[in-house]
């Protein structure tokens, strides 16, 4: 057993024989004072170059700093010994050392392992133009990732050492990334801007007229796919409880084994009084998902001001006691150019950390999730689903989430670019500009590659 202490903290650390082969140990740290955690590591020096599993799922010699995050195991192999990660540890980093060694840190907390930033001020209205460079210059954010920690409150941790014998004795079972025989996640999470129920009809069914040949055969549901289709509560087209069509598709969706989310009560700013008016009307959708709407103007969104729990527009609490368990980071990974299946698990270099889900560090209740923007002529989206796309995202144990607008139609949509890129539709204008138009007021997000 060994112990460290200061005025912030005592930890213990216990190391035991393992229920197999091998030691548990443990860690244990009480927090002596109320403070934010830049980082919490138990750090491990092995002997010689070790291998270790990366986001990749593929066991790599460690040359350079090698992260693994959430939902990635933690596995590192060196110096006879295999270290395996257990409950508790937000993730691990190795590394080499100066010394021909490898250094393992085993976060236990970590700002990383939770990257949860704002906007630093959210504004009356978008500014006017859209030069080059204009959505970069509105993706001004400041960092609240840190985890704040109580005095008294007790934290910890758990990994395995496991002796690897010469002659090639079996590696330590690590976990799956994926149930059952699923080999990757593809998820599409439609934003409810500009939603046509006729449009959002032929893409679940295959057709607008339930009388049209071929009807619930074809399209996302009649070939037994799901998605997270998002909506306004209030809006004259579209809204879930002013469009009654809009209200059938959402029941079929569920039904169907989909998923109803929230994009705000409406398409402009909603304060935390029209957020909990809104809130008990949806519940007969199971609503647990919300997905930001125009974060740079909607106060209420939570990469501005709604993180917060009371203010005019903070509405964390609203969303937890109302059963939510899911919001987006209103953050895209990449998608600006050619649409691809962008694996959220190694979309970052291999040594920063860059969890595609994390838990919301001023609130565990709720978890954050990263997407790509997938906004492109339908075609071009057709082709970024090919099967070596397909296959390369398996061939990782990767995960795609999408930041779609399949549901938007001429009838709710007016500039020429958004309309090329509605299904079955398509503009007579020939120019396109350097960068894409706004994806109808979500904000386009930054590639953070």
């Amino acid at each position: 057993m060994g112990r460290a202490e200061d005025a912030r903290l005592a930890a213990v650390v216990r190391v035991a024989p393992g229920s197999g082969a091998g030691f548990e140990v443990t860690v244990e740290i009480r927090w002596k004072a109320d403070l934010e955690v830049e980082r919490a590591a138990l750090r491990l020096r092995l002997a010689g170059r070790a291998r270790a599993l990366g986001r990749d799922l593929r066991l790599a010699e460690v040359r350079a700093p090698l992260r693994a995050d959430l939902g990635t195991p933690v596995l590192v192999l060196g110096g006879g010994l295999a270290v395996v990660g257990g409950p508790g540890l937000a993730g691990a980093l190795a590394e080499p050392d100066r010394g021909g060694g490898t250094e393992v840190a085993l976060l236990l907390d970590d700002a990383g392992a939770h990257p949860f930033s704002v906007y630093e001020r959210c504004l009356e209205r978008l500014p006017p133009g859209r030069a080059q460079g204009y959505w970069a210059a509105l993706e001004r954010k400041r960092p609240l990732a840190r985890v704040r920690r109580a005095a008294g409150e007790r934290s910890g941790a758990a990994f395995q050492l496991v002796p690897l014998r010469q002659g090639g004795a079996p590696l330590p079972l690590v976990p799956e990334r994926w149930r059952g025989p699923a080999r990757a996640a593809l998820v599409l999470t439609d934003h409810a801007d500009r939603t046509d129920p006729a449009a959002l009809r032929a893409v679940l069914w295959g057709a607008s007229d339930r009388g049209a040949p071929g009807y619930g055969r074809r399209g996302l549901l009649g070939r037994g796919l799901a998605l997270t289709k998002s909506f306004f509560a209030r809006d004259r087209i579209g809204g879930l409880l002013d469009d009654p069509a809009a209200a059938a598709l959402a029941r079929e969706l569920e039904a169907a084994g989909s998923e109803v989310a929230l994009h705000s009560p409406g398409p402009g700013p909603d304060d935390r009084a029209a957020v909990r008016a809104a809130l008990p009307a949806l519940a007969p959708f199971h609503v647990v998902t919300w997905i930001d709407h125009e974060p740079y103007t909607n106060c209420e969104a939570f990469s501005s001001q709604g993180w917060r729990a009371g203010g005019r527009f903070g509405i964390r609490d609203l969303l937890v006691e109302a059963g939510f368990r899911w919001i987006w980071e209103a953050n895209d990974l990449g998608g600006f150019g050619r649409p691809r299946l962008e694996n959220l698990f190694t979309a970052a270099r291999a040594g920063d950390p860059d969890p595609p889900v994390y838990p919301l560090p001023a609130d565990p209740r709720l978890w954050v999730f990263q997407s790509t923007f997938f906004y492109a002529p339908p075609a071009a989206l057709g082709a970024a689903l090919s099967e070596r796309g397909l296959r390369t995202l398996e061939e990782a144990g990767g995960l795609f989430v999408g930041h779609t607008y399949l549901s938007a139609s001429p009838r709710t949509t007016r500039d020429p670019v958004q309309l090329s890129r509605a299904a079955g539709w398509r503009s007579t204008r020939t120019s396109t500009p350097a960068w894409p138009a706004p994806p109808g007021g979500c904000g386009p997000g930054r590639w953070r590659r």
